[in-house]
């Protein structure tokens, strides 16, 4: 399992959703809406054969310019079954498993948490945490 591989099949995913930018790592700086993969945490061993899990924080955040108007965009994106969807982007249709291109084996949002302000670089966002679990097989790198 290749967690790079993992990170930057998800922003791709998260891409698809227009007007959105995606960052497969924390970045310095944003221009909202963006989603970005932050905190890894890794499981390993999780099967006799060998495979690992991997929970990949990733970060939602909207302007904080128009209070309203900003949470509106994050709750739209927070949203399933649309077009503003960012768990719908990144899991991909119900009943397929989602490989980011051969990354892992699947992968799913259970949940959105931490619906607040954040701050990045020198920028305050509204913002939410998509926890996103991906299994894998071990790498046959």
């Amino acid at each position: 399992m290749n967690v790079l591989s993992i990170k930057k099949g998800i922003a791709a995913n998260a891409r698809q959703v227009k007007g959105l930018t995606a960052y497969a790592f924390c970045p310095d700086a944003i221009e909202p809406p963006t989603f970005y993969c932050g905190e890894v945490e890794i499981k390993y061993h999780q099967t006799y054969g060998g495979d690992a899990e991997v929970m990949v924080m990733g970060y939602l955040l909207t302007s904080h310019a128009e209070d309203e108007a900003g949470q509106a965009l994050l709750d739209q994106y927070l949203s399933v079954g649309t077009a503003k969807s960012v768990v719908d982007a990144i899991e991909g249709l119900p009943g397929n498993p989602q490989s980011l291109g051969g990354a892992c084996d699947d992968l799913v949002i259970g949940n959105a948490t931490g619906y607040r302000t954040y701050q990045v670089g020198t920028g305050t966002f509204y913002g939410a945490k998509l926890p996103i679990t991906v299994i894998g097989v071990r790498s046959q790198e």
